[in-house]
């Protein structure tokens, strides 16, 4: 059980997973202001939904100490899956955030790519969170390497893409 905890805590050590995206499929309900919103949504610079998606990602800076330090403390593989819920929450909101956010004209498959990497990444934290809770160390391993492998592809898309804090 202890290796368990040890390798939950080195994975959210390294999954400072921190939404870089939107979710955006495109529906729309029809409303004359989806057209309106469309155009206010090209006006955004590059630098502007950088500055704007980083102070999001900076504002969960507590809450993911916060995780980290229960995570820390976790008693049981119970604990340390809560903790991995948790987590998969602050991802799956700051997601949520940053997709509402206006993208700049032409970097919207890049920002699909980076929203696709994080949707994944929220689910298989959710999974590992599983694997912890029923003590299969073996699935919990072949998340964790998964992860690991969204981590560092979701990481270098945000920074060739600018964000300093996302």
């Amino acid at each position: 059980m202890r290796r368990l905890l040890v390798l939950a805590g080195l994975l959210l050590a390294a999954l400072v997973i921190v939404a870089c995206g939107g979710d955006d499929d495109g529906s729309g309900d029809g409303d004359s202001n989806d057209t309106t919103t469309a155009a206010v949504e090209t006006t955004i610079s590059k630098a502007e939904l950088i500055e704007m998606a980083d102070e999001i990602c900076a504002a969960s800076g507590d809450t993911q100490a916060q995780l980290q330090a229960e995570l820390d403390s976790a008693a049981s593989p119970a604990e340390a899956a809560d903790v991995y819920d948790g987590l998969a929450d602050v991802n799956e909101g700051l997601n949520e955030e940053i997709s509402a956010l206006p993208r700049p004209e032409g970097d919207e498959q890049e920002i699909e790519d980076m929203a696709a990497m994080q949707t994944e990444a929220v689910g298989l934290i959710r999974d590992l969170a599983s694997a912890v809770r029923a003590e299969d160390q073996a699935e919990a391993q072949q998340i964790a390497t998964e992860l690991d492998r969204i981590a560092s592809e979701s990481g270098q898309a945000a920074e060739e893409y600018g964000f300093e804090v996302c």
